[in-house]
C-alpha cells in the first residue's frame, strides 16, 4: 500500500529537524566541553589514536605537543548527532571529533600539552594527557587480544591474572584504605564466572565500585601492556590491631585463543585462523595488612574518630518559652572514618524533654575513606521557666597527617526560658513515650464535687464468695498480664530477636525492589537490589554485621543451626550466579524471571529451617 504525504507535511517535518539540529548546536555552544583522549600505555612502534572532542562547532584547532611521537595522519574529522525522547522528554547531543594517527618513537613518559579549540569566538581548552612508551613487544589488538596462538589451547598467568591491590600495606586502626581487584589480560575473554568474594576478616568494609561491565584500559605491568579492567573496589577500615590477612579472590574466566592446525581443515582456517574456548580459574594473592595501635595518651572521651573530622555544634534559639521547641545541632564533616563515628554523649538540663535525634549522613565513600557530614539534630522542649545551660561538648580525633590526638569544644550552651502561653507541667510520668506528652496541665479530668447517692444492695457484694473469687481472678490476670508485659518489652529491646524475627518480612520487600527492576528492564539494578535481599536475609538472621559477613562463615553458621548442607550450598550458589551475572552478557526477561523465583523459594526454604 502506497501512502501519499502531503507536500505541507514534508515541509512541517523538515522544519522540525532543522529547528532540532539548530537546538543541539546551541543547547551545546552554551556548555561547551573539549576533551582529549588517548591509551596510557603504548610500545614502540605501535600506532594508536590520539582524538580530541567538543560537544560544539569549533574553529582554529590547535593540537598541544606531540614530542616523542610521529604524526601518521590527522586531523581526520567526524561529527555526530542523537536524539532520545524519554518520558516525552527530548535530549539531543552534539559532538565533533578530531583523530590523530600517531606512532611512539621510543621508550619513556610523555605529556601531551592542553589543545586548543575556538567556539563562538571563546578559546577553550583541553585536558592534557600522559602516555607512557615501553619496549616493543607483539601488538596488542584492540580486543585484548595479543595475536599469539598456542598449539596446546592453554593460557598462562602471564597471560591472564587477577591481582588485588591495596593502597597501604601499613595503617592505623581506624585509617581507612582502598582495597582494589582487578583483571589483567593478554587474550580475547568470552565468558565470565564462579567468582569468590575476598574475605575481609577484622576490617570494616563497604563497597566502592562493583563493576556491572567490564571497562578495560591499558596498563604497564612489569614492562608488559595488559588490558585491565576493576571487578570491585572496596574502603576498608580495620577493627583490631594485629597482622589482617586478606583472603584471595576467585573468578573462573573462559579465553578465547588462537590454536595453530598442522593442517587446516577449510580456506576459512587458513584465513582467519582457528580458535578454542579455554577456561581459566583465576585467584589472587594473599595479602598481610599491617594495623599498628594509635599512640597512648587519647584524651578522656575519646570515641576513636581517625581522620581530618572537623566538629560543631549550634543551639536555635537560646531564647524561649515553656513548651516551645530548641534545636541542638551536632555536626562532624571532613574526610575519615566519618560512617563508625558513634552518637555524641550529651547532657541536658533535666526539666527539658529530649526527643530522640534526627540523623542526616550527607557522606560518600572515596579513595581516603568517606568524605561529606554527619549531622545529629534533636529537639529540646523546656517545661519550666528560668535559666539553664546545655554543658560544653568535646570532640577529639586523631589527626592522620599530624599523627596527633586533636580536641575541640563547642559551648557550653545557656538557654533563657520564659513562661509561656500554655503553663507549666509539673510532673511528667516517665514511663510515657515521647509522642505521648502533651500539655499535661490542662487536660485533666473534671473531678465531680456535688453530693454523691449512695444505694445499698439487700445482698453486700463484698465479703461475698463472688467477692473472693473476683478479686483471686483479677490478681491472677494481673500477674499474668505483668509477666507478658515484661516478656514483650524483653522481646522489643532484643534487637538481635527482632532482626531476626523480621528477617523474612525485610528481604521479601527487597524483593519486590528487584522485581520492579525486572519489570523495567533494568538487568543491572535487578541483580544487585536481589543481591542485596539474600546478603541481608543471612545478615539479619545470624546476627554479622555485612561488613563481617563471608561466605566461608555464613556456611559455617549455618551448619551450627541445623540448616542442611544441601540447601546453604543452593543459596551460596544462587549469590554467586548472581554476583557474575552482572559481568555476563544479558540474559533475557525468562532467564531474570527464573532467577527471581528462584531467590524467592530459597529465601522461603531458608525461613523454614530456622524455625
Amino acid at each position: 500500500m502506497n501512502i501519499n504525504i502531503p507536500n505541507s507535511g514534508l515541509w512541517l517535518k523538515s522544519l522540525l529537524m532543522i529547528g532540532v539540529l539548530f537546538c543541539a548546536y546551541h543547547t551545546g555552544a552554551q556548555n561547551v566541553t573539549f576533551t582529549a583522549q588517548a591509551p596510557r600505555v603504548v610500545s614502540v612502534g605501535e600506532q594508536f589514536r590520539f582524538v580530541y572532542k567538543v560537544n560544539a562547532q569549533g574553529t582554529n584547532l590547535n593540537s598541544g605537543s606531540f614530542e616523542g611521537f610521529t604524526v601518521m595522519s590527522g586531523p581526520n574529522t567526524s561529527q555526530s548527532t542523537s536524539m532520545q525522547i524519554v518520558n516525552g522528554k527530548m535530549s539531543q547531543s552534539f559532538e565533533v571529533s578530531y583523530t590523530f594517527i600517531l606512532r611512539a618513537q621510543k621508550e619513556g613518559r610523555y605529556t601531551i600539552t592542553p589543545g586548543s579549540i575556538t567556539v563562538d569566538g571563546k578559546e577553550y581548552n583541553s585536558n592534557q594527557v600522559a602516555i607512557e612508551v615501553v619496549k616493543g613487544q607483539a601488538s596488542t589488538g584492540a580486543n585484548g587480544s595479543s595475536g599469539t596462538s598456542s598449539p596446546s589451547g592453554s593460557v598462562s598467568s602471564d597471560d591472564l591474572f587477577l591481582r588485588m591491590v591495596v593502597s597501604k600495606r601499613e595503617v592505623r586502626r581506624g585509617e581507612p584504605i582502598i582495597a582494589t581487584l582487578k583483571l589483567y589480560t593478554k587474550v580475547n575473554l568470552s565468558d565470565l564466572g564462579g567468582f569468590k568474594t575476598p574475605s575481609f576478616n577484622g576490617f570494616w568494609s563497604e563497597s566502592l565500585q562493583q563493576a556491572s561491565n567490564l571497562n578495560f584500559q591499558r596498563e604497564n605491568v612489569n614492562g608488559e601492556i595488559y588490558n585491565a579492567a576493576v571487578i570491585q573496589q572496596h574502603v576498608l577500615i580495620p577493627e583490631r590491631t594485629g597482622t589482617l590477612t586478606i583472603e584471595p579472590a576467585e573468578l573462573t574466566a573462559v579465553a578465547q585463543i588462537a590454536v595453530q592446525r598442522q593442517r587446516s581443515r577449510s580456506i576459512f582456517d587458513q584465513m582467519f585462523g582457528s580458535y578454542q574456548n579455554v577456561q581459566k580459574v583465576l585467584a589472587s594473592s594473599t595479602l598481610n595488612i599491617t594495623v599498628k595501635d594509635l599512640p597512648a595518651g587519647a584524651p578522656a572521651g575519646y570515641n576513636g574518630a581517625v581522620g581530618n573530622i572537623q566538629f560543631n555544634a549550634t543551639l536555635d534559639p537560646s531564647t524561649t518559652k515553656t513548651n516551645e521547641p530548641v534545636s541542638l545541632k551536632v555536626t562532624y564533616s571532613g574526610t575519615g572514618n566519618l560512617k563508625l563515628i558513634p552518637d555524641p554523649s550529651l547532657k541536658f538540663p533535666s526539666d527539658f524533654e529530649v526527643y530522640d535525634p534526627k540523623v542526616s549522613n550527607n557522606y560518600k565513600a572515596s579513595a581516603s575513606g568517606f568524605s561529606g557530614n554527619k549531622t545529629y539534630e534533636y529537639l529540646l522542649i523546656p517545661r519550666h521557666e528560668g535559666d539553664y545551660e546545655i554543658p560544653a561538648i568535646n570532640f577529639s580525633v586523631f589527626d592522620l597527617e599530624t599523627g596527633k590526638y586533636k580536641t575541640m569544644t563547642a559551648g557550653p550552651f545557656p538557654i533563657h526560658v520564659d513562661k509561656g502561653a500554655g503553663g507549666e507541667i509539673t510532673a511528667i510520668d516517665p514511663g510515657m513515650y515521647k509522642e505521648d506528652v502533651k500539655m499535661l496541665g490542662s487536660d485533666i479530668h473534671y473531678i465531680k464535687t456535688n453530693e454523691v447517692k449512695l444505694r445499698e444492695k439487700n445482698r453486700p457484694f463484698f465479703g461475698s464468695a463472688s467477692f473472693y473469687l473476683s478479686y483471686a481472678a483479677s490478681l491472677g490476670l494481673f500477674f499474668v498480664g505483668l509477666l507478658w508485659m515484661r516478656r514483650q518489652r524483653q522481646r522489643n529491646e532484643d534487637e538481635v530477636f527482632m532482626k531476626n524475627k523480621k528477617a523474612g518480612r525485610v528481604a521479601q520487600s527487597r524483593l519486590k525492589q528487584a522485581k520492579s527492576f525486572l519489570d523495567q528492564g533494568d538487568r543491572n539494578g535487578f541483580y544487585k537490589a536481589l543481591l542485596d535481599a539474600q546478603w541481608g536475609y543471612i545478615s539479619d538472621k545470624l546476627n554479622i554485621s555485612r561488613g563481617k559477613l563471608n561466605k566461608d562463615n555464613i556456611r559455617q553458621e549455618l551448619s551450627a543451626k541445623g540448616v542442611a548442607e544441601t540447601l546453604t550450598n543452593q543459596y551460596l550458589d544462587l549469590m554467586n550466579r548472581c554476583e557474575f551475572a552482572q559481568f555476563a552478557p544479558g540474559g533475557g526477561e525468562g532467564e531474570l524471571s527464573g532467577v527471581y523465583q528462584e531467590a524467592a523459594d530459597l529465601i522461603g526454604k531458608m525461613e523454614g529451617a530456622f524455625k
